[in-house]
């Protein structure tokens, strides 16, 4: 149960963080580290015999709201439905 709800807080950042590039960034250097933090993720394991590797990634400029979420399922690149699909099954 904690790696389900692993994946579905990076489902809910996902969510919050695909548009971003539009958001303006915290004026301090300090506020915009915490956020790069506190949104950022790496996840690894097995689930049904294969392999997921799940890596979200926020970083701030003084400018601009970088973020990105690259998901690998037995090293195929998908997409954030995979994310979905897994949560779904893994509550059945």
């Amino acid at each position: 149960t904690n790696l389900l709800e692993e994946i579905k807080t990076m489902v809910e950042t996902h969510e919050t963080m695909k548009g971003a590039y539009f958001w303006r960034p915290p004026s301090s250097a300090r506020q915009r580290r915490q956020m790069e933090l506190e949104r950022s993720k790496r996840l690894e394991f097995v689930f049904e015999d294969r392999h997921y590797l799940l890596e979200q990634e926020t970083s701030c400029s003084c400018k601009n709201v970088y973020y990105s979420l690259s998901v690998h399922v037995e090293g195929q690149k998908q997409d954030v439905r995979t994310l979905h699909k897994l949560v779904r099954r893994a509550t059945k």
